[in-house]
């Protein structure tokens, strides 16, 4: 098992399967640890249990959990600055001055929010043959957001390569090929791993392991998208700034933010697209301290995984810096250790943080279109979640009302946890508040895409039993049950603010966010579009 999951974690833990996995753990790490008790029992001596505990935990050879295939910068990478990405981005649609403009911000929570974002924004794309990415600025995601967006944003780009004749771009598929790319047990090769491979090389005093678990998780990732798209295979092993360039071709791209979270300082580090500089945050592409870090040439899977470190499941990332990169990418002067990232919900588990601060920055900086032209999609996957468009004028939620009368029992062993989960929940309800105070529901220009809905589909789903858990695998039931959540949620397609809405916000609206002047945008009637 162990030669098995370090030469192949990826295709082993899958065939086996997580649950095998675990059974097979729980029975043979016993075994191991009853020899250190059984023979020196038997040879009249005193147990020696106590010997793999010290010599594996804090004796043990760990394994370096180092970025992988990304080396030091010789030079900062060229990036766009905000503003003026923003300004060449928008003169780019149809009518700049009347185009409508999304940001959107999609929440942590595992494969759940992954499954979830990716599913919403393709859905989204199929219902407006395409052009709803189009209109799409700013992306920010954190954890499983992150992956969402990053697959999304990676469809976009193969099926924008096909350049299909305008009578053909209304083809649906983009949501079914999501469900086939993160429908997966990528939780497998992480278990794999971390109980097989990761556990014996504790115990041998050479390297053998060139993958972590979090690195398995990555590759697992670019291995599922080989498999769904194999004319277009290894584009999540290609560096992050390639990928997602802020201007590739002459072309600007949308800007993409990754939220992460650096272990000594608290503060946000992101993986962008484009140049600026938030408060309390790091752009992990810039130099830091006049000392370059290690992440040039970082792929796209570990620039999703840096945002994904959830706790344990994929261990904290190490970041060295140099104060004098040579130019092969390697440290000519003072290698040092810069720092750890973990995932992105210890800062701020929504997404909305780094969103606001990006409209803010073009507020002040850039000529921004008029506030009925900008819509913020907020994208929340969280049975917990306060709802951003709340139906009617409820209280503010404190969770106060919900105390029960005594204190658990176990409440010592499990306090520190759970105000670790829910101040990341209080944290993003937080900055959904200070959002509401600049954009309104009522006219459409705040979108909530939450998974479990109101409090009616939340009991809808406890009682199906159907609540997925926060993870790297989900059940067949909780994908069906999230597709069938995504069809509810696209009865409001097309939006109601599209360009190619005809008469007043009840009337007829198309089914194409654009401009019906031009002619490489396809408006569909209702009576003739394409039905959720």
């Amino acid at each position: 098992m162990v030669i098995a999951l370090t030469l192949s974690p990826i295709t082993i833990g899958m065939w086996i399967g997580t649950l095998g996995l675990l059974f097979l753990g729980l029975a043979l790490l016993p075994f191991f640890g009853i020899v250190w008790v059984f023979v020196p029992k038997y040879l009249t001596l005193p147990s020696l249990a106590l010997v793999p505990l010290i010599w594996g935990i804090p004796l043990g050879n760990q394994p370096d959990y180092l970025l992988r295939d990304s080396w030091f910068a010789h030079q900062a990478p060229e990036r766009p600055q905000l503003a003026h990405h923003f300004e060449q981005w928008r003169a780019q649609l149809p009518k700049p001055d009347e185009s409508p403009v999304f940001f959107v911000a999609a929440a942590g929570g595992g494969l759940r929010a992954a499954y979830w974002t990716a599913i919403m924004l393709a859905a989204a794309d199929d219902h407006t043959c395409g052009e709803f990415g189009r209109h799409v600025y700013a992306y920010s995601g954190v954890s499983g957001g992150s992956l969402g967006i990053a697959a999304y944003l990676a469809q976009r780009q193969v099926w924008e390569a096909k350049s299909p004749p305008p009578s053909e771009r209304c083809q649906t598929g983009r949501r079914q090929e999501m469900a086939d790319l993160l429908r997966r047990d990528f939780l497998a090769p992480v278990a794999g791993s971390m109980l097989f491979a990761e556990m014996t090389q504790r115990y041998v005093p050479f390297d053998y392991l060139e993958e972590d678990r979090g690195s398995v998780l990555a590759r697992a990732w670019s291995r599922a998208w080989d498999d769904v798209f194999p004319a277009d295979k290894g584009r999540f092993d290609r560096p992050f700034l390639d990928v997602f360039a802020g201007v590739k071709d002459g072309r600007p791209g949308p800007a993409v933010f990754l939220n992460a979270t650096a272990v000594e300082t608290g503060r946000r580090a992101i993986a962008t697209n484009v140049r600026v500089a938030f408060p309390a945050s790091i752009d992990i592409f810039r130099p830091v301290q006049k000392a370059a870090l290690k992440t040039d040439g970082l792929p796209l899977r570990e620039a999703v995984l840096n945002s994904a470190r959830f706790t344990y499941v994929s261990p904290a990332g190490t970041v060295h810096s140099c104060k004098q990169p040579a130019t092969d990418g390697s440290c000519a002067v003072e290698v040092k250790l810069w720092d750890r990232l973990v995932d992105g919900g210890y800062f701020e588990n929504s997404g909305v943080a780094t969103l606001t601060d990006v409209m803010r920055a073009l507020a002040t900086r850039a000529k921004t279109p008029g506030k009925d032209q900008m819509f913020v999609i907020v994208i929340d996957n969280s049975n917990e979640s306060e709802l951003v468009c709340r139906k009617g004028r409820a209280p503010e939620r404190d969770g106060n009302d919900s105390l029960q009368a005594g204190v658990a029992p176990l409440s010592g062993v499990t306090a520190p946890i759970e105000a670790l989960l829910h101040v990341r929940e209080a944290r993003g309800q937080l900055e959904v508040r200070r959002l509401r105070m600049d954009f309104s529901c009522a006219d459409g220009r705040l979108v909530d895409w939450n998974l479990f809905g109101d409090q009616a589909n939340r009991s809808a789903a406890q009682a199906a039993g159907q609540e997925p858990a926060l993870g790297w695998f989900l059940s067949r039931r909780s994908a069906q049950w999230i597709g069938q959540r995504a069809n509810e949620v696209a009865q409001d397609f097309p939006f109601r603010h599209a360009a190619c809405h005809t008469g007043k916000p009840a009337g007829p609206v198309r089914a194409v966010v654009g401009d019906p002047a031009q002619a490489n945008v396809v408006c569909i009637e209702p009576t003739k579009g394409l039905k959720p």
